[in-house]
């Protein structure tokens, strides 16, 4: 099945995590299933290899289905533990460790989560609905878990993680192979869900959205925080996306992680991962910010102190800011020795009609040179969003200009949102450009 490669949807630009661009350190790249059609590989060349024994033993407390055998018992490579279990296409597992807990079922031919539970409360959320969705080019409606049976499931422990991998096929796209991963590590509070999108030899595949998570949870759930590249926190649990420009929202009862790849899949090709993590009463937001961010955070972070001009004046000349930065010399570095790391100049700079030109370059150029003389130790940041949304440049005048244009959903901010298209081939270029200028030639610090 061949796609037109021209994308037909509007993209939408997200922002991160509670404000992050945080990306996984393991998770996000193609291949990171450990498993292939009949064994799996440990990551280092290693292969588990099955071997039939006794129908008895079964993983005591995580399952009393007797779908479940128990293959290549006690294997080992070096120091590596490995276990895998063979599971026949009916079936059922609960992934769960002491913190958290996810029962999966696919008794009936389709995979879907029945509970939630959360064991630092007790809570536990009986859960149903289409388990993720597949937006694909030519097929009018998108996708779910329901229009894919199970053709083949593995359940293995690996070291310190267990991974149920289901493999799905579909009659309604019959050249496209999907596996459906759950992850959960042994000392974890939270795990992970993700597709890998396999097509057929000589194929290829128009991928307009994918939410990797769609369930809905009982009407007296409660979500206190949800959003675009936001963590969504319902009671004591936090779910989203590990991406920046993820739609993580719940409404009405119903929660989804959703991007919008815009991908032409004609090899193996993984979704961005989700996260279901579970926390103590009424620790959501900081078990969610101070444990959970800084296990995919790829550096720590490093706090620079920073003026904004928001609330000062605006333009893109030394002297519209000269006062500013000589008060900033007596009252903080002089008197007290703290020094600014960056002056930032907040909207007003940049020439609407362009992308992110300084009104004035000579200006501009002289200005950050102000800055460094009379701040030692400063240098020039700016605002510059990377979709130049809101007031950061004229879209119209971009579309004018064969700059691509998408479009925000309405529920952020209530009403359709108007942003460059970071897909787009002559935007993605210009805007390469002006920050090649801005960082080599001004030196700028911050963004």
């Amino acid at each position: 099945m061949k796609t037109n490669s021209r994308r037909k949807f509007l993209r939408n630009a997200g922002l991160g995590f509670s404000g992050f661009t945080i990306m996984p350190l393991v998770h996000g790249a193609k291949g990171a299933g450990i498993f292939n059609d009949d064994n799996f590989s440990s990551g280092d060349g290693t292969q588990a290899i099955q071997e039939d024994i006794d129908f008895s033993k079964f993983i005591e407390g995580k399952s009393s289905n007797l779908y479940f055998r128990n293959n290549g018992d006690d294997l080992s490579v070096g120091q590596r533990n490995q276990q895998i279990i063979d599971v026949f296409e009916e079936g059922s597992y609960l992934l769960l460790n002491e913190n958290i807990a996810r029962s999966i079922d696919w008794k009936n031919g389709f995979v879907k989560t029945i509970s939630i539970k959360n064991k630092f409360t007790g809570e536990t959320y009986q859960v149903e609905g289409e388990e993720f969705t597949l937006s694909v080019e030519g097929i009018s409606k998108p996708l779910t878990t329901k229009d894919f049976a199970v053709k083949k499931a593995v359940v293995a422990t690996l070291d310190n993680k267990t991974q149920i991998v289901l493999n799905l096929h579909s009659n309604k796209i019959p050249d496209l192979n999907v596996k459906l991963i759950y992850e959960l590590k042994d000392a974890d509070f939270f795990g992970r869900k993700w597709l890998v999108l396999e097509p057929n030899l000589h194929t290829e595949f128009g991928i307009a959205a994918i939410a990797v998570e769609s369930i809905a949870f009982p009407s007296n759930a409660k979500c206190s925080h949800q959003g675009n590249g936001q963590p969504v926190y319902i009671d004591n649990l936090f779910m989203g996306l590990e991406w920046p420009t993820a739609d993580n929202s719940f409404k009405d009862g119903k929660y989804t992680s959703t991007h919008w790849p815009a991908w032409n899949v004609d090899k193996a090709t993984n979704s961005k991962i989700a996260v279901w993590g579970a926390t103590p009463e009424n620790e959501v937001a900081n078990w969610f910010l101070e444990k959970y961010v800084p296990t995919i955070r790829g550096s720590a972070p490093k706090p620079i102190l920073v003026n904004n001009t928001w609330l000062d004046a605006t333009g893109s000349n030394l002297s519209d800011y000269v006062s500013t930065l000589k008060g900033y010399h007596k009252d903080l570095l002089t008197k007290y020795g703290i020094e600014l790391e960056s002056f930032v100049i907040d909207d007003g700079w940049q020439n609407l009609q362009s992308i992110y030109e300084p009104k004035s370059i000579k200006g501009f150029e002289e200005l950050q040179k102000g800055i460094v003389d009379i701040l030692p130790g400063c240098q020039m940041g700016l605002w510059l969003p990377i979709s130049c949304a809101g007031p950061a440049g004229d879209r119209v005048w971009g579309l004018k200009n064969g700059y691509e244009v998408t479009i925000m959903p309405k529920n952020y901010g209530g009403a359709d949102y108007y942003t460059y298209c970071l897909l787009g081939k002559n935007y993605t270029h210009a805007f390469k450009s002006r920050v090649d200028y801005i960082m080599k030639d001004l030196k700028v610090n911050y963004f």
